[in-house]
């Protein structure tokens, strides 16, 4: 917003209405936070100092419909107020009294004499360079006279359109009560709609966290069952082992014993082949 436009917002508020103002800074979700505070806090102490002073405050926008919500809220929480332009306009006065088209045409009015004053200057300017013959100064002073020309008559058609925009007092106060019904029937709609995306997303998120835990409960039941089946691998190997370790141990007895009893069975002089 222009400096301009910011004037004439505060002449159409006017001072009491600044504490019913937020002042918006965005790109929060793209840019560095510290380059973002910087610019916020230019913003709040310069550009915006006059309206903060007066009771206006700010709020940060993320990109985002819950952050628009939110900013949305924190306006239609507050108490109404009338505007300046709207009590001008309930004490009789035509749009062109108001303060919001003086501060309009004062500024175009101070421009159409400043370029009369130059344009004056440029004349003499230009008399004089006839006079001595300078047809390069020459040119070059009718070119810029003609610029002032063309900027001076694109002002006096802004004030005479903005002069006609501001005649109707009823047309603009229609269009405002039925802009302002529209605008109330669509943030309620859009309130009542994120609400519903909000219960989906909780839903949702619910759902997923079910599954999450019955594939955790899952996981954990497959690795008890791979637990128990190879503790009894193990104690069937175990057992296998031990049960080949006694059969060897008693076939070795066996052995023994029947080498024994051959050595005990012959006389002296035998041979005995195993």
């Amino acid at each position: 917003m222009s400096r301009r436009n910011m004037k004439l917002f505060y002449k159409l508020c006017g001072e009491e209405s600044m504490k019913n103002v937020v002042l918006c800074t965005t790109m929060w979700n793209k840019e560095d936070i510290s380059t973002a505070e910087a610019r916020e806090q230019e913003l709040l102490s310069k550009f915006w100092a006059n309206m903060t002073d007066a009771g206006a405050s700010s709020a940060r926008h993320f990109g985002s419909r819950e952050s628009s919500l939110e900013i949305i809220e924190k306006i239609m929480g507050l108490p109404p107020v009338q505007l300046d332009i709207q009590a001008s306009l309930a004490e009789g006065k035509s749009l062109s009294e108001t303060e919001a088209f003086r501060e309009i045409n004062g500024e175009i009015i101070a421009l159409q004499e400043k370029y009369k004053g130059e344009l004056d200057e440029i004349k003499q300017d230009l008399d004089e360079a006839k006079r001595d013959n300078d047809v390069k100064g020459q040119r070059l002073l009718e070119a810029e006279q003609q610029r002032l020309e063309i900027e001076n008559q694109r002002l006096e058609a802004e004030r005479q359109r903005l002069a006609s925009e501001l005649t109707s007092k009823e047309a603009l106060e229609k269009a405002r009560q039925d802009n302002a019904a529209t605008v109330q029937k669509l943030l309620e709609a859009e309130k009542l709609r994120l609400e519903a995306e909000k219960q989906r997303m909780e839903a949702e998120l619910e759902t997923r966290q079910e599954l999450e835990r019955a594939k955790q409960e899952h996981a954990s039941a497959t690795q008890r069952m791979l637990d128990a089946e190879k503790q009894r691998l193990e104690a069937q190997m175990a057992s296998q082992r031990k049960e080949h370790d006694d059969r060897s141990a008693s076939l070795s007895a066996e052995i023994n014993r029947l080498r024994h009893d051959l050595e005990h069975s012959h006389g002296g002089g035998g041979c005995i082949i195993v």
